[in-house]
């Protein structure tokens, strides 16, 4: 089949999150030849991407990507028609070329599968709620004209879709990031901790109750450094103002591209993520695949963590297991440390299924099964 990705953002990128590494990571395992449109800008910035050629196909290895300087839908029509494509997979339900496709594609033939990437968790359909109910009223005309596979990653996401959609779903889980052969543990401080946190700076990653947390550790030194963009200048400024011990210093990094953050995880004990919802959930399996244990909330597909060796997974609802744990987690010495994290390549091995997953992508998006 000839497909077409469509995304919002893309590489070069670094702001766009979870969903351009589901797309990368597509790309670099799966054995097709892709076409894939985006924005020729990364989230929130005026400037395009340096070394492309706008509005125009550029040659990355053996796919072709279409930066888009303009959301033109005149451009984006010519694109689809030109291409003919069999299949068109929309990486998100609400983005901007996502509707552009559904226009476009009112009465064609041509296959769409639409990934939703967690757009359908509840926590997420509460923040602009009202725009986001009108949307999915006007997308069920759509889906009662257009035969459309939705494709989830997780049984959970399958849920969300189908308590909001009458459509056909398919659970392919998404890849991890390609590893680095040589991990480098970092060694463990007694009454200390390092702690790193890989997210937007936003309201659905749940960025202050991360931060309030850490106010249950009173003494020893705790440092938090957070890595990503600021989504919402007020949220911005409620963060940096909450009050903390004397003994925490929480750091705003700001973006880092993936290079470099893969040089930092060494540097760190903890990967802390308390998210409102994650239908995967990139940094936590990069922190994992760093032999870092995760500290997270139980809005992911990953459980049990505590009895797999690899972190920590509890409800938000119970404040006081964040902070015993966090508590707890400062007093380890290095010893006591790597004895209770030393499930990471079995994690890997056994909860991933890299490879059968690759091939159902392939089936999915290039033989067409």
């Amino acid at each position: 089949m000839k497909t077409l990705i469509v995304t919002n953002y893309y590489l070069p990128g670094i702001k766009g999150g979870g969903p351009v590494n589901s797309i990368k990571n597509i790309v670099e395992n799966v054995n097709g030849d892709f076409d894939i449109l985006t924005k020729s800008k990364d989230v929130g910035e005026k400037q395009n991407y340096n070394n492309i050629d706008v509005n125009e196909w550029n040659l990355s290895e053996k796919n072709r990507i279409y930066y888009l300087d303009k959301l033109a839908l005149i451009r984006v029509h010519r694109i689809l028609r030109t291409g003919k494509y069999d299949l068109v997979y929309l990486n998100s339900l609400f983005a901007t070329l996502s509707i552009y496709i559904y226009f476009l594609t009112i009465f064609s033939k041509t296959k769409v599968i639409v990934a939703p990437r967690g757009e359908l968790n509840q926590n997420a359909l509460s923040i602009k709620k009202n725009r986001k109910k009108i949307f999915k009223f006007l997308l069920k005309y759509y889906f009662n004209f257009n035969e459309v596979l939705f494709h989830a990653t997780s049984k959970a996401e399958e849920v969300d879709i189908k308590d909001n959609f009458n459509v056909n779903v398919k659970i392919i889980s998404n890849l991890p990031s390609k590893r680095f052969e040589k991990v480098n543990v970092s060694f463990k401080e007694e009454k200390c901790i390092k702690i790193i946190c890989v997210a937007r700076i936003s309201k659905m990653k749940n960025i202050h109750y991360a931060i309030r947390r850490l106010n249950a550790i009173k003494s020893g030194q705790v440092i938090f450094d957070i890595y990503g963009t600021f989504e919402d200048e007020e949220y911005k400024k409620y963060c940096e103002n909450i009050s903390l011990n004397s003994n925490i210093k929480v750091n705003f990094k700001g973006n880092t591209p993936k290079y470099i953050l893969n040089e930092k995880y060494k540097d760190y004990n903890l990967f802390f993520l308390p998210t409102l919802g994650e239908n995967f959930g990139h940094s936590i399996i990069e922190a994992i695949q760093n032999h870092i244990p995760v500290l997270i909330s139980n809005n992911t597909p990953w459980i049990n963590l505590q009895s797999k060796k690899v972190g920590f997974n509890y409800s938000l609802s119970n404040e006081e297991d964040f902070e015993k744990c966090l508590l707890k987690l400062t007093n380890m010495n290095d010893l006591e440390y790597k004895d209770s994290f030393s499930g990471f390549e079995s994690f890997i091995e056994n909860e991933l299924n890299t490879e059968e997953n690759i091939k159902k992508y392939y089936e999915l998006l290039v033989s067409g099964q």
